[in-house]
């Protein structure tokens, strides 16, 4: 008997060393799935992440940031290190591909590719590469109160009298609200002047007087400087007209069922926020991977109701609040014969937040 309790004993210690070897070991070679985002705060519904973690095993490091500029300082610092994928703004794509810190995408890997809006993919080729695949889109516009928009016989006169600060904004004491985001805001007051003085800014030295003294003239209508809660300010009447994008817009409509949205005559400017991939990623397939959930249906459907973006492709469309408004926001949009701007760093940064902080302190 004792024999064979030595015999057990011995096994056991030997199975126990073979057990505790296979986790060691497995520790030591066995990494988790992970891909390490880095994208504007909120482009993503907590819920599908935790859907494709759960799904997949991979897990998500999701980093953020507050402006484009910011995540192009970012970049250029790192080289990108620790980082498999972003969300840059269309114009933002020229200056990362030309700093080569973004990869072309391989298009046999994104499995909804021929889904998307064809228009919104092909603006990010470049030479025949694709750079980025769209996410989330808006479109920049005025958005009127019932009484605002019977004021006006048409967008034309709206949008000159929302810029100029005269006409019947002024002579009603209209209330009206600026984006406060001054690269936005001088891509507007650019095109419109070109539109309605039929004239093109020669140099950055005119460039900078002619967008001050507009915007120095638009302010004394100008009751607040917001990009966000403009549903409260409609709801409220604190305002009477608004410089919106698309998403503040849709997500005003449940207060406000009477606001109207009005494209800029000048052309549609839009704004495109595409998932690219690092140069230097390390986890690439895992970013193909979290790219293509992203671009399921279902994540397409839950990501717009976080963000009240515009969607990236049709075949969703029908599922969403506010579908006929979208269709036709759309439509105009993509389908129309109105020229297309996206925007555009017409000034330096430098410059731009000194034209800024003029402005607010008059």
């Amino acid at each position: 008997m004792s024999n064979i309790k030595k015999i057990f004993v011995e096994l056991a210690v030997f199975l126990f060393i073979v057990v505790s070897a296979f986790f060691i070991i497995r520790k030591f070679f066995y990494r988790q799935k992970t891909v390490n985002i880095l994208s504007w705060v909120g482009t993503f519904d907590h819920n599908v992440i935790s859907r494709f973690e759960n799904e997949t095993g991979i897990k998500v490091n999701l980093l953020s940031y507050s402006t484009n500029e910011e995540l192009i300082s970012k970049l250029l610092f790192s080289g990108g290190k620790g980082i498999d994928l972003i969300v840059p703004s269309d114009y933002v794509l020229d200056v990362l591909r030309s700093n080569e810190l973004i990869a072309p995408i391989d298009r046999l890997k994104v499995k909804n590719l021929s889904l998307l809006y064809l228009k919104l993919v092909t603006d990010a080729i470049y030479k025949g590469k694709l750079y980025g695949i769209p996410i989330e889109w808006n479109i920049y516009g005025l958005a009127a109160n019932k009484k605002a928009s019977n004021a006006f016989k048409s967008t034309r006169e709206l949008c000159q009298s929302f810029f100029s600060g005269n006409g019947i904004v002024d002579s009603m004491g209209l209330k009206i609200c600026m984006t406060n985001d001054p690269l936005t805001a001088i891509n507007l007051v650019v095109r419109y002047y070109e539109e309605f003085f039929h004239n093109k800014i020669a140099d950055n030295s005119a460039l900078f007087t002619i967008i001050y003294e507009i915007l120095k003239k638009q302010k004394r209508n100008v009751r607040i400087y917001s990009d966000m809660k403009i549903a409260y300010l409609f709801k409220t009447e604190a305002v009477d007209i608004s410089c919106v994008h698309t998403c503040e817009y849709l997500m005003s409509l449940k207060d406000n069922p009477n606001l109207k949205f009005y494209f800029f005559p000048f052309g549609i400017v839009k704004s495109v926020e595409y998932m690219s991939i690092l140069k230097n990623a390390v986890n690439v397939s895992e970013a193909y991977e979290f790219m293509n959930y992203i671009l399921r249906p279902l994540s397409m459907i839950a990501n717009h109701e976080t963000s009240f973006s515009l969607p990236v492709s049709d075949a969703v469309i029908d599922d969403l609040q506010y579908s006929e408004e979208l269709k036709e926001i759309v439509e105009e949009a993509l389908f129309s014969k109105n020229r297309s701007f996206r925007i555009t760093e017409f000034l330096d940064e430098t410059e731009r937040l000194r034209l800024w902080m003029m402005l607010k302190v008059l």
